[in-house]
């Protein structure tokens, strides 16, 4: 299982953490409000939750902080999760909300549709390619603080 961050983590808001298998990983950044994460193959339930719940830990540190969440996922070697796996991934989107932008690099139009069933469009974009996924980041980015 995935240990749970520490308050000291989510603190000092500067770290990485993984499932065992290496199948889910994160790297988190508060002061920017900028996370990298992974995730490859399917994912336990159990461990899915585990991940999740630090995920959702790191969005309250960042805007405890007072930043918007900017965040890559890359699910270009994930499978299509199961049904009680996609809706954990829907409770965490709801984390994500106004200025925040999630870019997913996702590796079909079958994971883009169950993506969409549970995540709002409005701050998630769902793109083939890594590069794809900085640009709109970038681009929401400048288009966020210009119309501040």
């Amino acid at each position: 299982m995935i240990k749970p961050l520490t308050p000291e983590q989510l603190r000092t808001g500067l770290f990485a953490y993984s499932s065992p298998d290496g199948a889910l990983d994160a790297r988190f950044n508060r002061g920017t409000g900028r996370v990298d994460a992974t995730g490859k193959g399917f994912w336990p339930p159990e461990v899915a939750a585990d991940y999740f719940g630090n995920w959702a830990a790191m969005v309250g540190a960042i805007h405890d902080a007072g930043k918007a969440l900017r965040a890559v996922v890359d699910l270009s070697k994930t499978a299509i999760q199961a049904l009680d796996v996609a809706g954990l991934i829907g409770v965490c989107g709801a984390l994500h909300g106004g200025d925040d932008r999630v870019a997913l690099v996702v590796p079909s139009a079958l994971m883009t549709l169950q993506m969409r069933r549970v995540l709002d469009p409005t701050c998630h974009r769902f793109v083939t390619s890594h590069s794809a996924a900085e640009v709109w980041i970038a681009e929401e980015s400048r288009r966020l603080r210009a119309a501040a």
